[in-house]
């Protein structure tokens, strides 16, 4: 069957968090042994409980500020789907002639695919801007900027970094920060801390 994005994305996340709910954590940081990862929480910031987040939301963790004006969630997303579709483009290309650049393109794939996708998802889509490729330490990204709203929410300021975590074939990691508009410049520090925190177990 062949289900929507966010559906197979929602399902993988169900199934990360029940390998992870076991786990003791820290007050002031994530750490994940099954998957490898840890980040620490910027001053101020704690874990959100589900129904916080909003109704039917799953994901690793959620992270707000005091007010909950500022979130960060972690969730995780098979990228099997992707690495075919990247192969059957390197073969097709033998035919062409085309030369293709297995990393590149699948981050250009990758990312062009969740665009698509958050751009049904959200009312009042709009691509601010786009990192085809970034390093993290322990894994290799790329990143969206965006803004748009859900029913029943003001437009906020949204940024999605996909993690590509090193030595694991079948998941990628998806950070996904959003602000109010008016609040964006004031959490730019606290999400430079996330991400710079970000380590490989």
């Amino acid at each position: 069957m062949n289900l929507p994005l966010h559906w197979k994305l929602m399902l993988c996340s169900v199934f990360f968090l029940g390998i992870c709910a076991c786990d003791r954590q820290p007050d002031d940081a994530y750490v994940n042994k099954d998957l490898g990862v840890r980040f620490d929480f910027p001053d101020g910031w704690s874990r959100m409980e589900t129904d916080e987040y909003g109704p039917g939301k799953k994901a690793l963790v959620v992270i707000g500020n005091s007010s909950r004006t500022a979130m960060m969630s972690l969730s995780a997303f098979d990228i099997r789907p992707f690495l075919d579709a990247i192969e059957t483009k390197v073969i097709l290309s033998y035919a062409s002639q085309e030369k293709i650049n297995r990393g590149a393109a699948f981050f250009v794939h990758i990312n062009s695919t969740f665009e698509k996708s958050f751009s049904k998802r959200y009312d009042d889509y709009e691509l601010l801007d786009q990192t085809w490729t970034k390093l993290l330490p322990g894994g290799a990204a790329t990143e969206m900027i965006f803004t748009g709203s859900r029913p029943g929410e003001d437009p906020k300021w949204r940024k999605v970094v996909i993690i590509l975590v090193e030595e694991v074939e079948d998941y990628g990691m998806i950070m996904a920060f959003s602000v109010p508009m008016d609040a964006n410049e004031k959490f730019q520090k606290d999400f430079r801390a996330i991400e710079n925190s970000w380590k490989k177990l």
